[in-house]
């Protein structure tokens, strides 16, 4: 590994600064003809842009780990999930920006694999990281012998590929930096919150509301007490509900001042005036599990939690036992009206689970679909027909439905064991503010894990992104004491 590390190093050297003029006149005729080559096959601005994207991408793959990881989860967490700024359409395939950028992680990987920079780590987590890209190599196998339409299959993994950046985080990442880029999400998630909130008054104020959905994010008119106000959800507002939880958990610490728990509690306050004008029901049911399961996590002892587990897993099996005909009948009653949104949803995960009927060991597999009816249409009621699904609101039921009962149990052993490691590790932390941290951040990730019941945050390339970044940190905090993540101008105690 050693001379191939140094054989790399000494070609790139030689390539990049030429140490003899017939060396420097070489890459000079390479390069003139490279440019003319590309001006006179794609044109002069065309070609200017190559040329800019290939200066830009050449300085990403050879920049520092710590200022590539960085960028990387900072695009990828506040990026619209399915809206680009711009494509490209190369080989017949349009590519995102957030595609583009994973490849070039993964080309940044493995130069540093060749330099022999890359720190190879055993630990549990990567076994429960490798079970969930079992079930997707399985669901595309499956896809595949049944013959679906290739570009369905294609289409829909290319999401699940971000789930590759977790071994790049994982081996490239060093345990230093991660007050690095904790402190930079909560920066950036604070300074968009803050935006969303400003424009938020600005429209209550003037009466000036929007329609619109763009890469911006969604800003769509909705009724408040008889007055029509500005829903706001910027890009990457799922990090709201991430850092309230963070910092709900640093507020409930043992080892704050009261000072610092002032600052915190407003904190909190104005993350959840920015979760409150999304007017997204999800987000409210996920930061509400979230901060349910960090109090859970905040008890005493793994048998005080346990007890408690118990008792509420009893709980809900008698309420189930109890209330189940009365509560079918009156659910039966209500569907029809529910709003559309909410109705849509339940159409959508029976057609999946009567899709799932249809292959319940192995699953239907990528590129599958199934019809039902298309009630989260935009057009009027009456233009209401069947639809064809090939992705479901519900995240579990999709996976149910696209991996059988297999493949199901790949993703709950994937990501229960990510959750499991998360919990086992906190005693194990001897710092309070990293036990604060990473309590937070479980909790954050479970809730995330429940609301995905009804939205499909984990399907999109951001999701799996998170998923990887939960991972990488779970292992990378349990390595050595990290710096604290909240800001130092408030003293502790």
């Amino acid at each position: 590994m050693a001379a191939r590390s140094n054989l790399l190093q000494q070609t790139l050297r030689t390539v990049l600064f030429p140490a003899t003029e017939r060396d420097l006149l070489g890459q000079q005729i390479i390069l003139v003809s490279l440019v003319v080559v590309a001006v006179c096959a794609l044109g002069p601005v065309p070609a200017l842009i190559l040329a800019a994207a290939l200066v830009l991408g050449t300085a990403f793959v050879f920049a520092p780990s710590r200022w590539v990881i960085l960028i990387f989860i900072l695009f990828m967490g506040f990026t619209h999930q399915m809206r680009s700024f711009a494509t490209v359409h190369a080989g017949g395939v349009e590519w995102h920006p957030r595609e583009l950028l994973l490849f070039g992680l993964l080309a940044h990987g493995t130069v540093k694999l060749l330099q022999g920079r890359a720190r190879p780590i055993a630990d549990p987590i990567h076994f429960f990281v490798l079970m969930l890209g079992f079930y997707f190599v399985q669901v595309t196998v499956v896809g595949i012998l049944h013959q679906y339409d290739l570009h369905l299959i294609i289409a829909e993994m290319r999401n699940p590929c971000a789930l590759a950046s977790y071994v790049v985080l994982v081996f490239l990442a060093r345990e230093a930096d991660l007050s690095l880029y904790v402190r930079a999400f909560f920066v950036v998630t604070m300074t968009v919150a803050t935006i969303a909130i400003a424009y938020f008054l600005y429209t209550f104020v003037t009466g000036h509301v929007i329609n619109v959905q763009n890469v911006w994010g969604e800003y769509v008119p909705r009724q408040l007490a008889g007055r029509l106000v500005q829903s706001v959800r910027p890009s990457g507002h799922v990090y709201y509900e991430v850092t309230l939880t963070v910092l709900a958990s640093f507020a409930i610490g043992q080892g704050v001042s009261m000072r610092r728990r002032a600052y915190l509690m407003a904190c909190i306050a104005l993350f959840a005036f920015a979760i409150a004008i999304t007017f997204m029901r999800t987000a409210y049911v996920s930061a509400f599990v979230s901060l349910a399961i960090l109090a859970w996590l905040a008890l005493p002892g793994w048998q005080t939690r346990a007890a408690v587990a118990g008792l509420g897993v009893f709980a809900l099996v008698a309420a189930l036992v109890l209330v189940a005909g009365p509560a079918g009948d009156l659910l039966a009653d209500a569907v029809p009206a529910l709003g559309t949104s909410i109705r849509a949803r339940f159409v959508e995960m029976e057609g999946a689970y009567r899709a799932f009927q249809r292959h319940p060991g192995i699953g239907a597999g990528m590129g599958s679909t199934f019809e039902a009816l298309g009630l989260a249409s935009k057009t009027s009621q009456i233009a209401y027909a069947q639809t064809e699904y090939q992705t479901v609101h519900n995240t579990w039921m999709y996976y149910l439905f696209k991996g059988g009962v297999f493949g199901a149990m790949l993703v709950l052993l994937g990501f229960g064991g990510i959750f499991v490691e998360m919990c086992r590790r906190l005693t194990a932390l001897a710092d309070w503010r990293q036990r604060c941290l990473m309590r937070g951040i479980a909790a954050a990730y479970c809730g995330q894990m429940i609301a995905c019941l009804a939205m499909p945050r984990l399907l999109y390339a951001q999701g799996y992104v998170f998923v990887a970044m939960t991972a990488a940190f779970t292992v990378l905090i349990t390595l050595k004491p990290v710096e604290e993540p909240l800001p130092r101008r408030v003293p502790s105690d």
